[in-house]
């Protein structure tokens, strides 16, 4: 079986990926394995590959891959990658979900202690050389006691709890299948009830999958009915939230934490590059040292399995998109 990889940047990531390749050579020797470096090397390898690892595939690719099986994706998300064409085949699809989780929640403990400690005005006080005690001992609290809303409730949305829960922040879940009024002591809520209470949270985090349901599920009437003062952090996806919301029905927030944007990169000249409550960490929140080695050291444990075949890890509903 031939196993195509298309991840990596360069040589290094590649010789680290040889290198994991070596260690698991009990299972990789059965395969035919080759690591492209470009475009064009993986147009030319995809169309008789068994396997494919990378962090995208695309329509045009996969139409080539006549005998592909299998695709592991290095990423939590994979809309990136759904496609009808995917989406109908028998084609198996994996990710890499749980390796973001501890990093994604510390990502949001830092937004939340960003603007709860007033850092975004103290920054602002050194650039202008000012000192200004006062004002800023009075815009502080104390994230201890407060409330949580995280919409999306799942491996990474469990990890956020956790770590704002040793913080004794409450916490809310919303789930759009239910199966538990209560995970973990975290009241799970459906999206509706959480939109009828929402100005009872001090803190809502989007964690949610990029589906036909989700896209532009945060918009104006959102923003409104969240209570003043409040923070709101997005780690899921940007093109949940409608722009001009973010723009023109924010301003009553403590503050406004974006990992990810409605368009990435985010233009220069974009209006949210400037606003004052708004902290923009550019899709950063997932990634940390050592990222490439537990993608593939993930996918090599599938591998494993795939070649004794077990059930695999991480397999994803290809109809609900996650």
């Amino acid at each position: 079986m031939k196993l195509v990889i298309g991840y990596g940047r360069n040589e290094e990531d590649w010789n680290s990926i040889r290198k994991l390749i070596s260690e698991f050579g009990d299972i990789t020797r059965n395969y035919e394995i080759v690591i492209t470096r470009n475009k064009s090397e993986l147009k030319n390898e995809i169309k008789d590959a068994d396997i494919f690892f990378g962090f995208k595939l695309g329509r045009k690719l996969f139409q080539k891959a006549n005998r592909l099986k299998w695709v592991h994706f290095s990423s939590a998300g994979v809309d990136h990658s759904l496609y009808r064409e995917i989406i109908d085949s028998e084609v198996i699809i994996t990710s890499a979900k749980g390796i973001h989780g501890t990093n994604i929640a510390e990502h949001v403990l830092t937004f939340l202690l960003y603007f709860s400690k007033s850092f975004d005005k103290l920054i602002n006080k050194q650039k202008n050389h000012e000192w200004n005690k006062k004002e800023i001992v009075n815009s502080q609290f104390l994230i201890k006691n407060k409330k949580a809303l995280i919409l999306g409730f799942g491996t990474i949305g469990k990890e956020i709890a956790r770590i704002l829960k040793s913080n004794q922040i409450e916490c809310f879940g919303v789930k759009k299948h239910i199966t538990q009024k209560e995970i973990k002591n975290v009241k799970i809520l459906k999206m509706e009830e959480a939109r009828n209470i929402l100005n009872k949270f001090d803190f809502v985090i989007d964690i949610l999958p990029l589906t036909d349901e989700t896209e532009n599920i945060i918009d104006k009437d959102f923003f409104e009915d969240m209570k003043k003062g409040s923070i709101f952090v997005n780690v899921g996806r940007g093109e949940h939230v409608v722009k001009e919301a973010l723009l023109n029905n924010t301003s009553h927030l403590r503050g406004v934490g974006l990992d990810v944007t409605p368009d990435e990169p985010l233009d220069k000249k974009s209006k949210l590059w400037d606003m004052e409550n708004i902290l923009i960490t550019q899709h950063t929140s997932g990634d940390f040292q050592n990222y490439l080695e537990a993608t593939t050291r993930l996918f090599l444990k599938n591998l494993k399995k795939f070649h004794q075949n077990e059930k695999l890890m991480n397999v994803v509903d290809k109809q609900k998109g996650y």
